[in-house]
């Protein structure tokens, strides 16, 4: 611990008090992701990165992307996991500037991104109806 001379009580008379250095600030990131069609052809997602007081940080989103023909031949019924973990999901995480601490997502594919980047995940589901 610091020794601090310096308040006014101890000024001069010799008295010395230990204080602990103030906590350093530690700042959670926290992310919000979506990845999904707009349309049968079209793919977008963003990403919302806050502090742990939900202002916001960074956001990231991705233009629409429209699969080939080609793409949807090779790819076959793994293409929407592609397009979600890889084209955008993944794309979206590793360009945003603040690296995030949790990330919270309503789609549980998004949640195999874990493998990838070592954060901690939660699936949140919505309710299908409204509670009043």
């Amino acid at each position: 611990m610091p020794i601090d001379n310096n308040d006014e009580q101890s000024k001069g008379a010799g008295i010395f008090s230990a204080r602990a250095a103030p906590p350093e600030k530690v700042e959670m990131r926290l992310a919000y992701i979506l990845a999904e069609a707009v349309d049968p052809d079209n793919w977008t997602g963003g990403l919302l990165v806050t502090d742990e007081r939900g202002l916001p940080l960074d956001f990231r989103y991705v233009e629409p992307i429209k699969p080939s023909k080609l793409q949807k031949l090779i790819y076959g019924d793994s293409l929407t996991r592609y397009l979600k973990l890889d084209a955008i999901a993944g794309n979206l995480l590793k360009a945003s500037k603040p690296q995030v601490e949790w990330i919270f997502t309503t789609d549980p594919v998004l949640l195999e991104l874990h493998g990838q980047i070592s954060v901690s995940y939660t699936h949140l589901t919505l309710p299908t109806k409204r509670i009043v």
